[in-house]
């Protein structure tokens, strides 16, 4: 269970820790504090903006759509100023026309610097550390970003971000695991990588490489064949040569390519 944060000197926590992945939850405050439907949805404007300022037109929108009430600037001032009475007036400062939000910790952010690290400790030869990197990022994604969202035009450039890098952490969780001889870890990586990019192959190039060292050839001819028929079904395409290039090596029993390769 997290701690509750203590209270900072504007009233609210001394730090502010945001997650957006999976839904919105703010460490040490209780849905409710948040407030309504409304305050919830400035909060997740203004979480993303990162500090920068979400002008009040931009908020008017997000929050009442195209037929706000007449007097919707002031409702959206009283909105603000309940969320300063719980997150702390600092917080939330009025500026260049809107406001914004000074957020200490956000866990997208916090995934994706933990990605970088995994993948600059695999470029050193690191592979314990790096796979120890890339499972701890995997903890903070608990799903889709903002998925209580599902039709939020303004949140598919952020959700899809979030998703690429899930797929990519996957990747090189895969990798390291390959390294260390993890061959059914790095099954396991890559399968979800693929479960979650159903096109992407060098998460299937992974995947056909941990079951072959794992001793599951027949497994991986047949991961390479259910692809090659998605592939052409959906989009009218064949795998890369490259892909190709492992299928006709366990075909062969030669030597694979090195899919763990960044």
């Amino acid at each position: 269970m997290t701690p509750s944060p203590r209270p900072g000197r504007s009233g609210g926590p001394e730090q502010l820790r945001v997650h957006v992945l999976g839904s919105l939850e703010i460490e040490g405050i209780p849905e409710h504090r948040v407030g309504s439907r409304k305050a919830r949805s400035i909060v997740k404007a203004l979480t993303l903006a990162r500090g920068q300022s979400v002008r009040a037109d931009a908020l008017l929108e997000l929050v009442w759509g195209e037929r706000p009430p007449a007097r919707a600037d002031k409702e959206l001032a009283v909105l603000v100023s309940r969320l300063r009475t719980t997150l702390g007036r600092e917080r939330l400062p009025r500026k260049q026309g809107g406001y914004a939000l000074a957020v200490d910790w956000l866990d997208v952010d916090a995934m994706g610097d933990l990605a970088e690290e995994s993948r600059r400790r695999m470029r050193n030869g690191a592979y314990i550390e790096a796979l120890a990197s890339a499972l701890s990022a995997l903890t903070l994604f608990r799903g889709p970003l903002l998925a209580e969202e599902p039709s939020a035009a303004w949140l598919l450039g952020e959700r899809l971000a979030a998703e690429r890098l899930a797929v990519t952490v996957r990747e090189t969780a895969s990798r390291a695991a390959l390294a260390l001889g993890e061959h059914d870890l790095a099954a396991a990586m890559a399968r979800l990588a693929l479960e979650q990019d159903p096109y992407n192959e060098v998460a299937l190039a992974l995947l056909m490489t941990a079951l072959v060292k794992a001793g599951r050839p027949a497994s991986a001819l047949a991961e390479y064949a259910s692809f090659r028929e998605r592939l052409g079904d959906d989009l009218g395409a064949d795998p890369s040569s490259e892909t190709d290039a492992i299928n006709t090596a366990i075909l062969r029993h030669a030597s694979l390519p090195d899919a763990a390769a960044d």
